[in-house]
């Protein structure tokens, strides 16, 4: 069910290339594939979430109410996870996945798409520069005469 020809990519590029995405989020050893991941967050985001919407596996969780670096907020369900609605519904959703793998399937490439745009270096390090000149503009320092400046007041 992990066909990549929608991509250009044989299989075994695609495992490479899959495991070069989850080395960027794993510290540990490698996980095992599986079809199916469920993802619950607890009091904050799903931690695991990156490595399994990376991972070639659907992930099944409820819409997300935390975000993160990950921007939790512009994962679609059915487009990138089945959404759960309550723990009674995991065997619908799972019946749903057996009886529906080319719609799985197309939700896999989603999410793992979706996790590419974090393993551009050149565009994660533009990405911290530019957070890091926002936030140099908008928070206040204090010389050490008490007097308040930022980056912004300093330019005029």
């Amino acid at each position: 069910w992990r066909n990549c020809s929608s991509t250009g990519e044989t299989p075994r590029d695609s495992g490479a290339r899959r495991r070069a995405i989850l080395a960027q989020f794993s510290d540990g050893p490698p996980i095992p594939l599986r079809r199916y991941h469920l993802s619950l967050e607890g009091n904050d985001v799903a931690t695991d979430l990156k490595w399994k919407l990376a991972s070639g596996s659907l992930v099944l969780m409820p819409p997300p109410t935390k975000e993160g670096w990950l921007m939790e907020g512009r994962l679609q369900p059915w487009i990138h996870y089945v959404p759960l609605d309550s723990p009674e519904d995991v065997d619908v959703k799972l019946r749903w996945c057996r009886d529906n793998q080319p719609a799985v399937q197309a939700i896999v490439a989603n999410a793992t798409q979706f996790m590419h745009q974090f393993v551009d270096d050149d565009l994660e390090r533009k990405v911290m520069l530019g957070l890091l000149k926002r936030y140099h503009e908008n928070v206040l320092f204090e010389h050490d005469d008490g007097t308040a400046f930022n980056a912004r007041a300093r330019r005029s």
